[in-house]
């Protein structure tokens, strides 16, 4: 639950800090083994190859594989940047 909160946290700190947005989209699904969020921002995007230099992106991927989810960022359709995780759910548990 806490590399969840954590990852969800950046993401909107970094909407609020560097993406100049108007408006914050956050979706939440369920399938029966995955449980999708992604969160995209209409705001001024950013390069995806160019080197960033806070941890904030290499603290998202790290705690993603702990949770062992599919961890994507990428520009959004609406012009910003989308977050997207993809996470198991562990039915035993």
């Amino acid at each position: 639950r806490r590399s969840l909160f954590l990852i969800f946290k950046e993401a909107l700190h970094n909407v609020i800090k560097h993406a100049q947005a108007k408006h914050v989209f956050i979706t939440l699904q369920t399938s029966a083994t995955h449980w999708h969020m992604t969160i995209e921002d209409d705001g001024i995007g950013f390069s995806v190859d160019k080197k960033h230099h806070g941890n904030g992106l290499h603290n998202m991927s790290k705690h993603s594989k702990a949770l062992g989810a599919s961890f994507l960022i990428d520009n959004s359709p609406k012009g910003g940047v989308m977050l997207c995780l993809i996470m198991p759910i562990n039915v035993g548990n």
